[in-house]
Formats: structure tokens, C-alpha cells, sequence
């Protein structure tokens, strides 16, 4: 059965997609470096918090999540992250995430793609 969510179609599997085309479960091999599990949960936190800030309706979401991460995310990742570039890196990754139809969650597709591009 596939159900519908916020970010759009949700396939059986978090790593389905991936392997149906012959590719890692993630961008890179994240499951074994460290931030990743870091990086999710910041993005889950920053996700919950921008939900009791907005009720989930901000049209300047990632304005207001790349104000929320950089500090951290730059600490995590070893990177100096501005916020503005991290705007903009998360329009993108929205973007790729919804055209790439992942069946893995928002959280941990970005949270690859964050180690992949500044880890």
C-alpha cells in the first residue's frame, strides 16, 4: 500500500529505491561515519521546533532552518556553513528530494547529501 505524507509519495522500504536501480542505500557510505545519525536528529529536532514555531506553514522555511542548523551543522560536519548558503543548499535539496521520488525519510536523504557535500 503506498501512503501519502508531507514530502509526498512514500515508498515500502527506506532503502527500496536505492537498491531497485542498483545503488548504496545512501549517496555515500554515511551509515559509517559519524554525523549522520547526528545530522538526522538535528534535522528532526530543527523540523519539530519550525512545526511548533509556524504550524508547519512558512513559505521562508528554509530561511528559517538555515538560522535554526548552520551553527550546529558547521560544528558536526567540520565546515564553515553560512547561513545563506545552507538556504540555498536546502531549496536545492528539497528540490532533488521530491524530482528523485526517495524512499528514504527527508531527514536521512539530506542528512547523506550533507555529509557528502561538506563532510
Amino acid at each position: 500500500m503506498t501512503t501519502y505524507g508531507a514530502r509526498g509519495k512514500n515508498q515500502t522500504g527506506p532503502d527500496d529505491w536505492y537498491r531497485r536501480r542498483g545503488r548504496q542505500a545512501y549517496p555515500c557510505d554515511v551509515r559509517e561515519t559519524g554525523p549522520f545519525d547526528e545530522i538526522v536528529g538535528l534535522l528532526v529536532t530543527t523540523a519539530q521546533a519550525h512545526h511548533a514555531a509556524t504550524g508547519g506553514v512558512n513559505p521562508k522555511w528554509a530561511a528559517w532552518y538555515a538560522e535554526h542548523l548552520h551553527t550546529d551543522l558547521s560544528r558536526v560536519l567540520s565546515a564553515d556553513i553560512e547561513p545563506d548558503e545552507l538556504e540555498n543548499w536546502l531549496i536545492n535539496a528539497d528540490r532533488r528530494f521530491r524530482d528523485e521520488a526517495q524512499s528514504v525519510s527527508w531527514p536521512k536523504a539530506y542528512a547523506g547529501w550533507l555529509v557528502a557535500d561538506y563532510g
